[in-house]
């Protein structure tokens, strides 16, 4: 009998810190959000990896115009005409400025960013991102460095993201099209 009480107390012990103790949960970044399906159908930027449905801003024209075939137009990389070149999607509104390096969503973007900043308020993007690295034009202007190179946001007079720009350079480095 009180080898059995010993034991109950023993295995009792043993339990205790297991069940008093959570497992603890990190994750330091979200996992990358991957696209389904083909071409234009589901167009997704990550905005963590600054990626387009796996194209990074620097991907040559035939490897975007081969991933979404869907384009719209194209320009000859090395020119001034369309910020250096590029593939362009009018119906998607999104732009791969090849010669220049950049990916550009615009105000009717027919896909989805992670995370969900197109058409959000400046505060609602600050709350998220944090403090830029840089601001432009009164705040209308944000970038943000990024592992992958820069975050840029523009916002309309009211204070809405209408533009995103992935930049494979550092904020001081961002060039803008005029």
């Amino acid at each position: 009998m009180m080898k059995r009480i010993i034991a109950t107390v023993v295995l009792g012990c043993l339990f205790i810190p297991a069940i008093a103790q959570p497992p603890v949960k990190t994750k330091a970044k979200p996992d990358p959000v991957v696209a389904v399906g083909t071409g234009c159908d589901n167009i997704i930027a990550d905005l963590y990896t600054g990626r387009v449905n796996g194209l990074k801003p620097t991907t040559s024209m035939s490897a975007v115009k081969k991933k979404l075939p869907c384009f719209t137009g194209e320009s000859t990389e090395g020119g001034n005409v369309n910020c250096g070149g590029g593939v362009f999607y009018l119906n998607n509104d999104i732009y791969f400025y090849t010669g220049r390096n950049y990916i550009e969503l615009r105000d009717k973007f027919s896909g989805r960013t992670e995370p969900a900043l197109l058409g959000t308020q400046r505060r609602d993007a600050v709350t998220k991102l944090g403090v830029a690295d840089i601001e432009i034009d009164g705040g209308r202007v944000l970038i943000y460095k990024k592992p992958y190179g820069s975050l840029r946001l523009l916002f309309n007079m009211e204070g809405r993201c209408i533009e995103i720009g992935i930049h494979d350079s550092s904020p001081d480095k961002v060039e803008l099209c005029e």
